[in-house]
């Protein structure tokens, strides 16, 4: 074979290979980049909006503002609630870490109603603390549903318990919970997160 047609043949297999490995590299960024961004899903489980409250935000939840059960002195306040696909958010604020030398604490109740206007019956209802980052703001924290199975039409309550104090909170402090109901076989997911802000 001439030697002008090998480095012909060479050059084209040179070619061939850089762009099949460009290929390769370009695809699996698609996927990556296509994959990062995780959106909040449509699910059966609702959790309808119950107002306003007297500061003007949408609420979905209970309270507005969290004192101190002893002192009446107000430890947190709720600043604003969201609502996406099949999360729901609070955003606390500390209002007040301590009185004189005593430490703040708040017996927090945030409750949630579940809607079902599915056509279908939810069953097997839990609800779960699946991600905390600073434990030591809530103690003694609980959750639960009133009920594991809802009808078409009726509703069940989440609560959430716990003491809070406003002293330990840091920056990027949050508590992520998990609702989740069997429906027609599949289990489908509703999640509440709670993000709280240290005093200003």
């Amino acid at each position: 074979m001439p030697i002008k047609t090998v480095y012909i043949f060479v050059i084209i297999l040179v070619i061939c290979v850089v762009m099949a490995t460009g290929y390769s590299i370009f695809s699996t960024e698609l996927k990556i980049n296509g994959t990062a961004i995780a959106k909040p899903q449509k699910t059966d489980i609702e959790i309808p909006s119950v107002g306003e409250d007297e500061n003007g935000v949408t609420r979905f939840t209970g309270s507005s503002k969290f004192n101190s059960p002893t002192l009446n002195i107000e430890v947190f306040r709720v600043t604003s609630e969201t609502s996406e696909g099949n999360v729901i958010t609070t955003n606390l604020q500390v209002i007040n870490t301590t009185w004189l030398w005593i430490t703040l604490a708040t017996n927090a109740t945030i409750t949630l109603t579940i809607e079902n206007n599915s056509g279908n019956t939810f069953t097997n209802g839990k609800i779960e603390l699946i991600e905390n980052n600073n434990t030591q703001v809530m103690t003694n924290g609980k959750q639960t549903l009133d009920k594991t199975t809802v009808e078409n039409g009726e509703t069940a309550v989440a609560t959430i318990t716990g003491t809070m104090y406003g002293a330990y909170v840091t920056a990027g402090t949050y508590y992520k919970y998990q609702i989740s109901f069997d429906v027609n076989g599949v289990t489908q997911y509703f999640y509440y997160i709670i993000n709280i802000t240290p005093k200003a």
